[in-house]
C-alpha cells in the first residue's frame, strides 16, 4: 500500500496545479450561492433566481446584478465564495 500511494503521488498528484480562473467560475455558477441570498431576498426571489440561472446557463451574481436584487456592495459581500468558505464568530446564543 506505501508503495502505491508513493507511485500515485508521483505519478498523478505530483504538479498538479489548480487553475484559478477555472476553479473562481465554479465557485461563482453554483446555483447553491443563492442560499446565501435568501435572509436578505427571501425564498421566493432566490428560488426564481435559480430557475433563471438554471433556464440560462446565468451565473447567480450575475442574475442579481441585472435584476438589482441587492447593491452591487451587497451583492460582493454576501455572494463571495471565499468569505462563505471562512469560519465565522458564532452569534451570541447559537450553539
Amino acid at each position: 500500500m506505501g508503495n502505491m500511494l508513493r507511485q500515485f503521488t508521483q505519478r498523478c498528484v505530483a504538479g498538479i496545479e489548480a487553475n484559478a480562473e477555472r476553479c473562481r467560475y465554479y465557485a461563482e455558477s453554483t446555483i447553491a450561492l443563492a442560499t446565501a441570498l435568501n435572509p436578505r431576498i427571501g425564498y421566493a426571489k432566490a428560488a426564481e433566481l435559480v430557475k433563471e440561472s438554471v433556464a440560462t446557463g446565468e451565473r447567480i451574481v450575475t442574475l442579481a446584478r441585472k435584476k438589482k436584487v441587492l447593491s452591487d456592495a451587497e451583492i460582493d459581500e454576501v455572494l463571495d465564495p471565499m468569505k462563505m468558505t471562512e469560519p465565522r464568530a458564532p452569534v451570541k446564543g447559537e450553539k
